[in-house]
């Protein structure tokens, strides 16, 4: 089975109520982005709107070809608490998730998940949600 070109990875947490200060405190860890519920923010391009959520995301380095999804995983998880009962108190809170986004380099392509990372996922209270890219053969 023929690698993924290249995959994103985003931890992100919402929540009506969700205090970026307190997700940053115990995760051990900066994020890429977060606001408070009715926090103002701007988008790339300039358009100002108000935050309809709390959110608090961390993104890692996009993996390229030869590093494997459950390495790109493992760095995420190195820059956060190895403190299972945090993110359980976490996501019993809020809602978290991982975002990952696999954008293939041609038109058939596949990626394995081991158990370990599975597991690893699963003893976070995280849901996996995942976004394939296909590349056009055109």
């Amino acid at each position: 089975m023929e690698n993924i070109h290249q995959t994103a990875i985003t931890l992100r947490f919402r929540g009506d109520d969700l205090d970026p200060e307190e997700l940053t405190s115990l995760l051990g860890a900066i994020p890429t982005n977060a606001a408070t519920k009715g926090a103002p923010l701007q988008s790339t391009g300039g358009r100002e709107r108000v935050a309809k959520t709390g959110h608090w995301h961390l993104r890692v380095d996009p993996a390229e070809p030869g590093e494997e999804f459950d390495e790109q995983l493992i760095r995420l998880f190195k820059q956060l608490t190895p403190d299972l009962d945090a993110w359980r108190y976490l996501s019993e809170r809020y809602v978290g998730n991982l975002f990952v986004g696999f954008f293939l380099g041609t038109s058939n392509m596949g990626v394995e998940i081991s158990s370990e990372t599975l597991s690893a996922i699963s003893a976070r209270g995280l849901e996996l949600g995942l976004n394939i890219y296909s590349h056009s053969d055109e």
